[in-house]
């Protein structure tokens, strides 16, 4: 959450605000992002089902990490998996 992060780097969750905002982001998308990194080396590198990796980056359900995975790539899950399979 925004104010566990914000406790973490000893700011109010405000400042964060301002902070990520001077630098073009928002919190959200840097927690996007971070799911969205940490989906891809699960699914490079692991033959886990989609909906294990959906709730382990933090996603509350495989429709939602489809809907985010596609938005920020372009492209499904399934398919990026496909082109990037390590094993």
């Amino acid at each position: 959450s925004l104010a566990s992060a914000a406790k973490f780097v000893g700011m109010s969750p405000r400042t964060v605000q301002r902070r990520l905002n001077d630098e073009g982001t928002t919190f959200q998308n840097e927690v996007d992002g971070a799911r969205l990194a940490a989906a891809q080396v699960l699914l490079a590198s692991t033959q886990d089902k989609l909906t294990s990796i959906a709730f382990e980056v933090g996603c509350c359900s495989l429709q939602h990490f489809s809907a985010l995975f596609r938005r920020l790539t372009g492209e499904t899950p399934s398919a990026w998996r496909e082109r990037h399979l390590l094993l």
